[in-house]
């Protein structure tokens, strides 16, 4: 199971807590006798994928303080996404003079995070724009009107239109239709990292099945970057260049418009050098 199997919405924080317990979201969590509090956490995440009926993504930072990125199954089997990441919350003092230490510049042609060089990142495409020209961000785009779906968006009723997308895989819908309404959520939600992820694997999905020149190809991916390019906030820097990094890799097979790949190239070294 790869992360862009995995949408970024429902997403599920989980702390395991000093005092033996965890908590859901914020809310604590109840452990039955003789279960510790992790499978009751993760048990709270399967029933939430029972719901949407996929698995669904976790955040879960364990009593070191590592965060875990993990794809939790209707049937509770979890599936590590990331490996673990963050500072362990006990450090010997050592390792806490090292933190405070600051880093070294990094040598001349030595590689940026992820052997991605920025050299590449800001290699501009023949006939593309400088990479320091932005495009215009457009505006977020409107889900189809006149179904339940739809005004259950517009009503913020995120219970009712997960609903509904739970009818309409019932029914046999389409895969293709019901990822297309999840990315759409997610835009609406303003989630969008979670809808650049979603709307680039749509994509990808359709470039095997169509082609790559096929409108609802070029659709989803437009759709992708156009999510991509709302995502703002410092906190959001590290899953932008995940999201990015697949964006840019996708561009490279569906091209689109004459200068995507030098706008995300630009803004993905922009995010690198902070």
């Amino acid at each position: 199971m790869s992360e862009l199997q995995v949408p970024g919405w429902p997403l599920l924080e989980i702390v395991l807590t000093d005092e033996g317990g965890a908590t859901v979201d914020g809310n604590p969590v109840t452990a039955a006798a003789g279960q510790d509090p992790r499978t009751a956490a993760l048990a709270k995440a399967a029933e939430k994928a029972q719901r949407v009926g996929r698995p669904v993504r976790v955040h879960l930072t364990d009593l070191e303080g590592l965060k875990h990125v993990l794809a939790v199954a209707p049937n509770g089997d979890e599936t590590v996404l990331e490996p673990p990441k963050g500072d362990r919350r006990k450090k010997s003092k050592k390792n806490k003079k090292a933190e405070q230490t600051p880093p070294r510049a990094a040598a001349p042609g030595r590689r940026a995070r992820d052997e991605v060089k920025l050299d590449d990142l800001l290699a501009v495409q023949p006939g593309g724009p400088a990479p320091e020209a932005e495009l215009p961000v457009p505006d977020p785009v409107a889900p189809p009107v006149g179904d339940p779906f739809a005004a259950a968006l517009e009503a913020n009723d995120w219970s009712a239109a997960v609903g509904h997308l739970a009818k309409l895989r019932d029914a046999g819908a389409p895969a293709d239709r019901i990822s297309e309404l999840e990315a759409q959520m997610s835009v609406v939600r303003r989630d969008n990292v979670a809808a650049t992820v979603q709307y680039t694997a749509l994509a990808l999905a359709r470039l095997g099945s169509h082609g790559p020149e096929h409108p609802d190809t070029q659709r989803a991916a437009d759709h992708a970057q156009q999510a991509w390019l709302r995502i703002t906030g410092t906190g959001q820097a590290e899953r932008a260049v995940q999201a990015g990094k697949a964006l840019l890799a996708l561009r490279e097979l569906v091209p689109g418009e004459s200068g995507n790949i030098a706008q995300i190239r630009s803004r993905l070294a922009r995010f690198y050098l902070g």
